[in-house]
C-alpha cells in the first residue's frame, strides 16, 4: 500500500517544467527514500501509455501525490498518443521517454530538478548547453534508470552533476529546442526557446514540430522519387516501435526562417536545372518536381507546411513563365531576377529585329486558326508543352548567339504572326507573349514553325 504524499513530513511542490518521474524522485528523496518499486511500475507503464495499464497507472500516481500536483487525465490518458498516418503507418510520437533517462549535468545543476523537456520523443541534446544528453553513468557504463538513480542524483556514488558531456549535432540542437518552443511544452525559467540564428515562432505545438518533420520528409522523398524513409525500423510486441532519426535537410527546412526557407528550396530547383543558363526550364505533369509543387500545395494546414508552401509560391512568382499550358515553365534559377532582364531586353531587341520581316497575319486567318487549333489543345498536351518551350529556347540562343535574321529567311516567308507580336517594348512580356500566342495554333503548325527555326540555327545549337 503506497503511502499518500500528505502523510510525509517534507512535503516540496513540483516546480515549474519538472518531469513526473524526477519529481517523485526528489520528492521521496528529500524524505529520505526511494521511490517505490510499485509507483516506479505505474510510471513506466503511465509514459509508455500501455492501452490496459495506463488509466490504473494514472489513478495510482494521482492518489499517491494527493493534492500536491493534479494531473491532467487528458495528456496522461487521452491524447497520450499523436497519430498521423502515411501509407501503411500509424505513428504515436508522445510515447514519453521513461527509460534510459536523460539528463544534462549544466541543467540539473543549475535548476536542481529533472525537466520534461528530456522526456520528449527526438529531444537528445540539451537546447540551452547544445549538449548530448546523458543516458548512461560514466563510472558503471550502465544506462541510468529511475530504480538506480539515487535521491541526491547520482548513480553508483557518482553524482550526474559531475559527468562528463559531448557536444551535440547541430540536427540535434535545433529538433530539442523546436521542441523546447512548442506551447504545450512546460519549461523552466530561462531555457532556449529558438532556434540559433533563427526566428522565434510561435502558436505551434509538439504535434506541429513532429508533423511538420514527417511532411518535409514525404517531400524530400518526393523530390528524391523514392518513399519515404519515416517508417518503424522494427516493431515486436517486445520491443517499443522505433523511427528513423530525420535526416539534416529535413531538419534545416524545418527550422528555416520564411526569408530563408526560398533560398534552401532555390538550391533545391537548382540542381534539376541543367543545360545552358538562359534556357527555360520545362517542368511536366509526370515529373517528380511537379508533383513536389502539386504536394506543396495540398499541404496541411499546420505552420511548418505553410511556410514551404509560401516559399514554393515566391519560387514560382520569381522564376516561373504563367504560360497557358499543363506543364510549368521555369526560367533557369543560376540566373538571377537582374540578370534575366538584361537578357530578355537583349532578346527582344533582337525579336523586334525579326518581327520586322515576318508576314502579318490576315485578321480572318487568324479567327480561322484559332478556331481549328482549339479542338487540337485536348490532344498530345505534352507535345504542344514541349514543342513550345524548344522554339522559345531555340530563339533565346539564336539571340543570345546573335544569329543573323537574314538567316530565318524561311521563318519569315513562310510563317504568319498577328501584327501586335511584331514589336515589343516591355522585356518581361516578350516570351509570355509569344508562348501564349503557340499555344494556340495546331500541334501541325508548331512542328512547322520549329523545322523553320531549326534550319536557321547552327548546327551545334540545334
Amino acid at each position: 500500500m503506497l503511502v499518500p504524499h500528505t502523510d510525509f513530513p517534507v512535503r516540496p511542490f513540483r516546480k515549474k517544467g519538472e518531469s513526473l518521474a524526477g519529481y517523485l524522485c526528489r520528492f521521496y528523496g528529500v524524505n529520505g527514500h526511494r521511490v517505490p518499486h510499485e509507483l516506479n511500475q505505474a510510471l513506466n507503464a503511465l509514459y509508455r501509455g500501455m492501452p490496459d495499464k495506463a488509466t490504473t497507472a494514472f489513478d495510482t500516481v494521482q492518489s499517491t501525490i494527493s493534492d500536491f500536483v493534479t494531473l491532467d487525465r487528458t495528456w496522461w490518458l487521452d491524447g497520450i498518443f499523436i497519430e498521423r498516418c502515411f501509407g501503411n503507418y500509424r505513428r504515436a510520437w508522445k510515447i514519453l521517454t521513461y527509460s534510459p533517462v536523460r539528463f544534462c549535468p549544466d541543467c540539473l545543476r543549475e535548476y536542481g530538478f529533472h525537466l520534461a523537456l528530456w522526456e520528449v520523443p527526438l529531444v537528445q541534446a540539451c537546447p540551452r548547453h547544445r549538449c548530448i544528453l546523458l543516458t548512461e553513468c560514466s563510472l558503471c557504463k550502465k544506462a541510468l534508470s529511475w530504480p538506480k538513480i539515487s535521491p541526491s542524483w547520482s548513480c553508483c556514488g557518482k553524482s550526474i552533476i559531475t559527468m562528463p558531456t559531448e557536444p551535440a549535432t547541430q540536427s540535434a540542437t535545433i529538433i530539442a529546442q523546436f521542441l523546447a518552443g512548442a506551447s504545450d511544452i512546460e519549461r523552466p525559467d530561462g531555457l532556449q526557446e529558438c532556434p540559433p540564428g533563427g526566428k522565434c515562432y510561435g502558436g505551434y505545438t509538439m504535434v506541429d514540430v513532429y508533423a511538420g518533420l514527417e511532411w518535409i520528409n514525404e517531400l524530400r522523398g518526393i523530390f528524391l522519387k523514392r518513399v519515404a524513409i519515416f517508417e518503424e525500423s522494427s516493431f515486436s510486441r517486445r520491443k517499443q516501435t522505433r523511427w528513423s532519426w530525420p535526416r539534416i535537410w529535413d531538419i534545416r527546412l524545418l527550422a528555416d526562417s520564411p526569408e530563408q526557407a526560398p533560398r534552401r528550396l532555390l538550391r533545391t530547383l537548382i540542381s534539376y536545372c541543367g543545360g545552358k543558363k538562359l534556357n527555360l526550364y520545362l517542368v511536366q505533369e509526370s515529373t517528380n518536381l511537379n508533383q513536389a509543387i502539386l504536394f506543396i500545395n495540398r499541404a496541411d494546414n499546420n505552420m511548418f507546411p505553410n511556410k514551404i508552401r509560401g516559399a514554393a509560391a515566391h519560387i514560382l512568382k520569381e522564376y516561373s513563365l504563367k504560360l497557358p499550358i499543363s506543364s510549368v515553365v521555369l526560367f533557369n534559377p543560376r540566373v538571377s531576377h537582374e540578370m534575366r532582364i538584361i537578357y530578355l531586353t537583349q532578346f527582344m531587341t533582337w525579336w523586334n529585329k525579326l518581327s520586322r520581316r515576318i508576314g502579318k497575319l490576315d485578321p480572318d486567318m487568324q479567327s480561322n486558326r484559332q478556331t481549328a487549333a482549339s479542338p487540337l489543345t485536348i490532344f498530345g498536351i505534352k507535345i504542344r508543352d514541349i514543342g513550345i518551350v524548344d522554339i522559345l529556347n531555340f530563339l533565346i540562343n539564336a539571340a543570345h548567339q546573335q544569329v543573323d535574321v537574314e538567316d530565318f529567311r524561311a521563318l519569315s516567308y513562310w510563317w504568319r504572326i498577328p501584327a501586335e507580336f511584331q514589336e515589343f517594348q516591355e522585356p518581361n512580356e516578350v516570351l509570355l507573349r509569344i508562348g501564349s500566342y503557340l499555344s494556340t495554333i495546331s500541334i501541325a503548325e508548331l512542328a512547322f514553325v520549329d523545322d523553320l527555326i531549326r534550319q536557321a540555327l547552327p548546327s551545334e545549337s540545334s
